[in-house]
């Protein structure tokens, strides 16, 4: 066994330890495979007029001990454990975001009976409402933006499925604007 090949096997069994996938290796080493095949050297020497590089006791080069180094690879990240942390703070924002709706949907509707489509109407014409109302429904609007809701038919949905800090909202009836709601507060 040539020094080159008790190199490449410390360097392989390194990457087993660490769990470093074979094609990984490849691309590190430089020694991907192309369709092609590798470009033409550009100096004229040839293969046997090369000499081998030589290889520190079968240690693998500093580069690839960098690579390796324990305190560096506690600070990476995988991408696994990046996603899961992403999707947490997505569902995160996304309760509070539902959170300060329901909220805003029972400060702005004060116990009356509402249609989706009427929520939906008042929050895109604030401005021609009275004062009182227009301060309601303009933190209504702001929270149906935050919550990501762009329709009227989306708001009903949600006010289909929402229960939040013990507020419910219940279906009492039907009429030509749609789906008749109330809020109701259980304890």
């Amino acid at each position: 066994m040539t020094t080159i090949d008790a190199a490449r096997a410390s360097q392989r069994a390194t990457a087993r330890l660490i769990g470093v996938h074979k094609e990984t290796i490849r691309e590190d080493l430089g020694r991907r495979t192309r369709p092609g095949g590798n470009p033409p050297t550009t100096d004229k020497t040839t293969r046997q007029n090369q000499s081998e590089p030589e290889v520190d006791g079968g240690n693998p080069p500093a580069w690839f001990q960098r690579e390796i180094d324990p305190a560096r690879a506690a600070t990476r990240v995988t991408l696994a454990e990046a996603i899961a942390d992403a999707e947490r703070t997505l569902a995160r924002l996304r309760q509070q975001a539902e959170d300060e709706l329901v909220t805003a949907i029972a400060i702005a509707t004060a116990s009356t009976e509402f249609s989706a489509r009427e929520l939906w109407q008042h929050t895109r014409y604030v401005e021609g409402l009275a004062p009182p109302l227009r301060a309601r429904f303009a933190a209504l609007r702001d929270a149906i933006e935050t919550a990501g809701i762009t329709s009227a038919v989306q708001l009903g949905k949600f006010l289909r499925r929402v229960h939040v800090n013990g507020v419910t909202f219940e279906q009492i009836g039907t009429d030509n604007t749609g789906r008749i709601w109330t809020a109701r507060t259980r304890a």
